[in-house]
């Protein structure tokens, strides 16, 4: 993805701009989410917080997709608390997320959760997407040697 044009409104802070940028996306305005991806590479913590913070579920869902797209190592932490979002949307994006990354804390993370699931909510719905998931990451890191 290419950033031509960098989202930057003077005077604002980052957490106004991100603010601003989820009010769009939420608003139903197109290209948002490359607003948010294009931003400098220090916003990530603030996308972070604000992301923890938003009770909106599109706006967590948008933001957690623009941060493992960007490759935020400290998503990682966000990601894994977000698989356990109620919303369908939300836990998703951090399962694209995680299974994304490819990482050997991706699949223990997917592995643990879905433990959990298994013993704590045993019809859920979301186990089956856990274990396919985990299997498409584990065959990519076994043929990642």
């Amino acid at each position: 993805m290419h950033c031509l044009e960098v989202l930057s409104v003077n005077g604002t802070t980052r957490s106004e701009e991100i603010r601003e940028a989820v009010a769009r996306h939420l608003a139903g305005e197109n290209d948002v989410f490359h607003d948010l991806y294009c931003l400098p590479d220090d916003y990530g913590a603030d996308m972070i917080r604000f992301c923890l913070a938003a009770s909106d579920a599109e706006a967590r869902a948008l933001l957690l997709d623009v941060l493992w797209n960007r490759r935020e190592p400290a998503a990682i932490p966000l990601l894994e608390r977000m698989i356990e979002d109620e919303n369908e949307d939300v836990w998703q994006a951090a399962l694209d997320g995680l299974v994304t990354y490819g990482s050997i804390r991706s699949a223990e993370i997917i592995e643990e959760y879905t433990a959990r699931l298994k013993r704590e909510k045993p019809g859920s719905g979301k186990i089956d997407w856990m274990i396919e998931a985990f299997e498409q990451l584990r065959e990519r890191l076994a043929n990642d040697g």
